[in-house]
């Protein structure tokens, strides 16, 4: 399930469509996903616009020239422009519906979903939000077509449901039928039955019905492990064999959610690297909406990997100047004491967990099994515990010129989410 869409100029003329183009998977570490798309003669000017499956406004993307500067419309000078993928994303997901639906003289037909009772998307096909479209254009057979596209991150779809199509005719339920002294009985077993099977398309009538699961699957008896990602795999989520409690199959999605902390961060300076991010999981014997730390057997944790970019270290301009060494290079501060918290969905508490850098990878990681709450990315603020201490000169005299001493240089050996150490200079 990846999201996706198009992205094109003026009227609507497409200059490019897919599934899941833009993807961490397919950029170079530390680069944000990106695609260069060749400009077309004659357009130079035209407005560009990005659009999702459902025709709606994407605003997870940005359009830049050949020097890197943000546009609006098709440049004029130059043979190409960038669609890339912003910091702070939504990652809207779809899964496109395909089928049938006509009839002779047809008024309607509708697309529902119903989902168990304790997931996410619970409730049944009548209720409010499970309509996924309502349309009077016939979708002819004999083969398959795009009904619609289905968005699933509106509801934090996991787990299994049920979809349905309803139609009504106005031609059927007038219809009288013809049968003579020998007829099929074929699906209806007397003639009373055909006749109000042919009067129910008066209203909306089911004429499809299917159940089916959405999510990655997740198997405890799996013999290896078993990765999650976000629709732009900026997030992996790995479960390895033997970690999750019983038999039962787990249906696992990862969603982005473009949305500040429920709680202030205590310094205004200070943002977070990319959206928060969402797990929603529910079990098919078993419905839920979230996998607890009950799911996991004792000492058993899933491990979450968040990716980030050069151009997100950049975004603490304000922050830098302090933080620099001799020489600059604050963003490498910044980014050895980057930390994954887990934010309580009930009170919106922060809680910093043990986080890992892989160096060179513009990745970093942590290990948990309360999979219940919303994970963002913050440089960590929380009060570090000081593991060593060293200064260099040990004897600092900026009173006394003879000594050329006017500078000391604290080095820290500090544990926090997971910096390696921190650099402070001192003047005075």
């Amino acid at each position: 399930m990846r999201s996706s869409g198009f992205f094109g100029f003026g009227a609507g003329e497409k200059l490019a469509e897919g599934t899941g183009r833009l993807t961490y998977l397919d950029a170079a570490p530390g680069m944000a996903p990106s695609q260069v798309v060749a400009i077309p003669a004659g357009t130079a000017g035209e407005p560009l616009q990005a659009l999702y499956p459902d025709g709606k406004p994407n605003d997870d993307v940005e359009f830049v020239d050949a020097t890197g500067a943000l546009i609006t419309s098709v440049p004029s000078s130059g043979t190409f422009f960038e669609v890339r993928l912003k910091s702070d994303h939504e990652g809207r997901s779809f899964i496109g519906v395909v089928g049938n639906a006509e009839s002779k003289e047809l008024k309607e037909w509708r697309l529902e979903y119903s989902g168990p009772a304790g997931q996410a998307g619970e409730g049944g096909f009548l209720d409010a939000g499970h309509t996924i479209i309502i349309s009077a254009e016939p979708v002819s057979g004999p083969i398959f077509r795009l009904m619609a596209q289905w968005d699933v991150s509106k509801d934090r779809l996991a787990g299994q449901y049920t979809i349905r199509t309803r139609l009504t005719d106005t031609y059927l339920p007038t219809l009288v039928p013809d049968v003579g002294t020998k007829y099929t009985k074929g699906p209806f077993a007397t003639l009373d039955d055909l006749r109000t099977a042919l009067a129910e398309f008066a209203d909306l009538r089911v004429v499809d019905q299917a159940t089916f699961t959405i999510g990655t699957p997740v198997d405890p008896m799996q013999a290896t492990p078993t990765i999650v990602t976000d629709p732009y795999a900026k997030v992996e989520l790995r479960f390895d064999p033997g970690t999750l409690v019983g038999t039962g199959v787990w249906y696992v999605n990862v969603y982005p959610l473009r949305a500040p902390p429920q709680v202030p961060l205590p310094d205004a300076a200070m943002n977070t690297i990319g959206p928060k991010y969402e797990i929603f999981a529910s079990q098919r014997e078993i419905p839920s909406k979230k996998m607890a730390a009950e799911a996991f057997v004792e000492g058993g944790e899933a491990r979450l990997t968040i990716k980030y970019t050069k151009s997100e270290l950049q975004a603490f301009p304000h922050l830098t100047p302090t933080l620099s060494p001799p020489g600059g290079g604050g963003e490498g501060v910044i980014e050895d004491n980057f930390g994954i918290y887990r934010e309580d969905p009930a009170t919106g508490t922060r809680t910093l967990l043990e986080t890992n850098l892989a160096l060179g990878t513009y990745t970093i990681f942590t290990a948990t099994n309360y999979l219940d709450g919303s994970f963002l990315v913050l440089p960590s603020n929380s009060a570090p515990r000081i593991a060593a201490i060293a200064v260099s000169p040990l004897v600092f005299s900026p009173e006394n010129a003879s000594l050329n001493r006017p500078v000391a240089g604290i080095y820290l050996d500090v544990w926090t989410g997971q910096p390696h150490g921190l650099y402070q200079r001192r003047d005075s």
